[in-house]
């Protein structure tokens, strides 16, 4: 039996700038013995709702108040978005994952996803997208590799690349109302 398990909390807010709600995910773990918590991670959420905007271009717009990064997923996946038959507006984009290096490789990040899609099933969410990007990693031999690594784990979770410029800019996604 495990002496600990992982506890996912969100907080969110809405960018003042924009419609768009951010939400911060703290990843804990909690001693089942002694309730003593220890910080193993965060991710970085953002909750839009395409149909509360004139068109596509306010939704891109509103990403680029934000980031570059945020950006480059909505424009990315505009053409995917409008061609996909059960999308009703509700997208997620997952901004960043990270488990501490001392917590990699012990399943954490995978037990972090599936909570975290959960979350968004129960929250009646159509859409998950992210960029597959490991933004930690300055060795540019490394990226690549590390790109391929991020691509296997989001398939394991049910991702698909939907666009992919075989160099820096991998978006993969899903239709949550699959799940």
């Amino acid at each position: 039996m495990k002496d600990h398990y992982l506890t996912v909390n969100f907080d969110s807010g809405i960018h003042p700038e924009t419609e768009i709600i951010d939400v911060r995910v703290s990843l804990t773990l909690k001693n089942i013995h002694t309730d003593e918590e220890t910080d193993i991670g965060d991710a970085l959420l953002y909750f839009i709702n395409t149909f509360r905007s004139n068109s596509w271009i306010d939704v891109i717009e509103q990403a680029d108040v934000i980031s570059g990064d945020l950006l480059t997923v909505i424009s990315g996946l505009k053409q995917v978005l409008e061609e996909e038959e059960e999308y009703f507006g509700q997208l997620v984009v997952l901004d960043s994952i990270l488990i501490k290096n001392e917590y990699r490789n012990k399943g954490y990040g995978e037990e972090a996803m599936v909570e975290i899609l959960r979350y968004l099933e129960l929250l009646s969410f159509d859409y998950i997208a992210l960029l597959a990007y490991p933004f930690e990693e300055k060795d540019k031999d490394n990226q690549l590799n590390q790109i391929k690594r991020l691509i296997r784990f989001y398939e394991q979770l049910g991702m698909n690349v939907v666009k992919d410029d075989k160099v820096t800019e991998t978006i993969m996604g899903m239709n949550l109302n699959h799940i």
